[in-house]
């Protein structure tokens, strides 16, 4: 990687963008796309997300099926 953030050659490496719905989110989203297309790379969108309660409250009351609930909204909203 050269000291601007940028991979040598073409067709390596990843572009990971961070994504929340908001329209700042959807503008990245963008910008990241053409980064990738430009460099050849895989877009990586990442969604961040903690089960019901936070992590703690989960390990001191975990809910299985809430999670999973949780977890697959998540994974709707990324898509």
């Amino acid at each position: 990687m050269h000291g601007n953030g940028r991979h040598q050659g073409s067709g390596t490496g990843r572009v990971v963008v961070g994504v929340s719905g908001s329209l700042g989110s959807l503008a990245a989203l963008h910008r990241s796309v053409a980064e990738a297309r430009g460099r050849g790379a895989e877009l990586v969108p990442v969604l961040a997300w903690e089960p019901p309660g936070g992590e703690f409250g989960y390990r001191r009351s975990p809910c299985p099926p809430l999670l999973a609930a949780v977890r697959e909204a998540a994974e709707q909203r990324l898509r």
